[in-house]
């Protein structure tokens, strides 16, 4: 398929790698959208599949541009979207989850009326693999907020996932090429190096459908993905460090801030790692533990508090792999349900 140069608003970009059994429902989502079709172009850069996917698009022919490359991670099919993209507006989209018919205007519009605004989030719903829904998602809505000290509450854990950003070109490009080595976690990056050169919004409306599969690059139920996670985290806050003291903004408090809870997801993901290896030390886990209680304290009531405060001794006393085997029991079995009646978190 030509690659066709013209002027498009939006442009869609779809990254794939062997999900062709998923790639006909995020291109249909894409193409079947409440917004005018010459304001738009769909990219799929498919990242060197080895199944039927290039079979599955060529039913679409000239509706969307179909771009294969060689095998090289998130990161570079991202990278080899928005070189090839006309649109003011990027909007991208995982090939294993879809959009809501209204996304698009949706998004749209909120760029539209504000122009300092470099970063659209929206909410999720989550489904299964044969698209059964699992479970909602709530968050307040907030529009147009500057990277500010007042502000910080609404940046803990800001990134929201691919299918869910959408950015203006001309404040992306300052942040770009996203970091080749990110075979997972170029939202990550993008998320939170952006906000550093524009405004940023989030819309409490399920206007993306994400997919849980067994396939997912980032499904945290396979230990042999762990090492991945830690280490492409690791790299895309080392890049987040570099873009933001480059910027006209640049505040040390605000980045540390922003970036401490995902030190402290990459804490946990090493005690897990070092935990079935048998390597995962006890000052490991409380080391963890209090780093996430300095963190997170003000964002819990005194009972939950002092919940955390009385687990402790007792969790710190068992070999860290029955810690967790302990903890996957609690999680799998929803003993949190109890523990909220007594001990609720806010």
């Amino acid at each position: 398929m030509n690659i066709i140069n013209k002027r498009s608003l939006v442009s869609v970009i779809i990254d794939t790698y062997n999900y062709g059994k998923f790639i006909e429902d995020a291109i249909d989502s894409v193409l079947n959208q409440d917004f005018p079709k010459n304001e738009m172009e769909v990219i799929v850069v498919d990242d060197g599949s080895t199944d039927d996917t290039p079979e599955r698009v060529k039913k679409y022919k000239d509706k969307i541009k179909y771009i294969y490359k060689e095998n090289g991670g998130q990161a570079s099919a991202i990278n080899v979207g928005i070189e090839n993209s006309n649109g003011e507006y990027i909007v991208l989209l995982d090939s294993d989850d879809y959009f809501h018919p209204e996304k698009i205007k949706k998004v749209v519009d909120e760029f539209e009326r504000y122009e300092k605004l470099a970063c659209v989030l929206n909410s999720r719903k989550i489904i299964d693999e044969i698209n059964k829904e699992e479970k909602d998602e709530e968050l307040p809505s907030f529009h147009n907020l500057e990277l500010k000290r007042e502000n910080l509450h609404f940046l803990k854990k800001l990134t929201y996932g691919t299918s869910r950003s959408s950015f203006r070109k001309n404040f992306l490009k300052n942040v770009l090429p996203i970091p080749q080595e990110l075979k997972i976690e170029a939202d990550l990056y993008l998320n939170l190096a952006i906000i550093w050169f524009g405004n940023f919004s989030y819309l409490n409306e399920k206007l993306t459908y994400y997919r849980i599969h067994g396939g997912n690059l980032f499904c945290l139920e396979r230990i042999n993905k762990l090492p991945l996670q830690i280490n492409t985290m690791k790299i895309a806050l080392k890049n987040v460090r570099e873009i933001a003291r480059r910027s006209k903004i640049y505040d040390p408090y605000i980045l540390d801030k922003i970036l401490k809870p995902y030190e402290i997801e990459i804490m946990e993901k090493e005690f897990l790692l070092n935990a079935f290896s048998k390597k995962a030390k006890r000052k490991e886990f409380l080391k963890m533990e209090i780093e996430k209680f300095k963190f997170y304290k003000d964002d819990w009531n005194f009972s939950y508090k002092f919940y955390k405060i009385l687990r402790l001794p007792f969790l710190t006393l068992l070999p860290p792999k029955i810690l967790i085997d302990l903890k996957n029991f609690y999680w799998e079995n929803k003993y949190f349900k109890i523990r909220n009646l007594f001990f609720p978190q806010k």
